[in-house]
């Protein structure tokens, strides 16, 4: 129960892998993107790939079959301005992303863990400065695919164990 609890702060489990998944192959196919943003769910499919590698016994394949199948859906990403200069334009910006995901296990053909609709938000800030700019809407995607991975792999551990 502390896992679940501790998932849904963004907390991360203490310690290297755990004996989860040892001797099975958990399959991640690409996330399903039904959005107009673009490669959100190569981000999202990659860094959840990375942290069940580190955090996990499973062998994680990018084939639609394993042990256990991890489906992903993109259902919405947008981004909204809540800082602005004097004259309208966004320098601060909340990114929010809705993904769906199911676990399932291939041989009893059950759903292990299944979330339909599951929001995260990362703020990033835009330079007012055209000599300093720097594109930080990457580097908020790729902080918040991040935080994706390491929340669903945290849950996926109360799920599988």
């Amino acid at each position: 129960m502390l896992q679940l609890a501790a998932a849904g702060c963004g907390y991360r489990l203490a310690g290297g892998a755990v004996e989860v998944g040892e001797g099975r192959t958990l399959a991640v196919p690409m996330f399903d993107n039904l959005t107009a943003g673009f490669r959100i769910e190569q981000r999202l499919t990659a860094a959840v790939r990375r942290e069940l590698v580190q955090r996990t016994r499973f062998r994680v394949v990018s084939e639609p079959a394993g042990d256990v199948v991890l489906d992903g859906q993109v259902l919405g990403v947008t981004a909204i301005p809540v800082i602005l200069t004097g004259d309208g334009r966004g320098t601060g910006y909340t990114v929010t992303v809705d993904v769906a995901v199911r676990m399932t296990d291939s041989a009893a053909g059950a759903v292990v863990f299944e979330n339909p609709r599951w929001t995260f938000r990362e703020f990033f800030e835009l330079s007012d400065d055209a000599e300093g700019f720097v594109p930080e809407d990457s580097a908020a995607m790729e902080r918040l695919s991040r935080r994706v991975a390491e929340s669903l792999v945290a849950l996926m551990f109360a799920a599988v164990s």
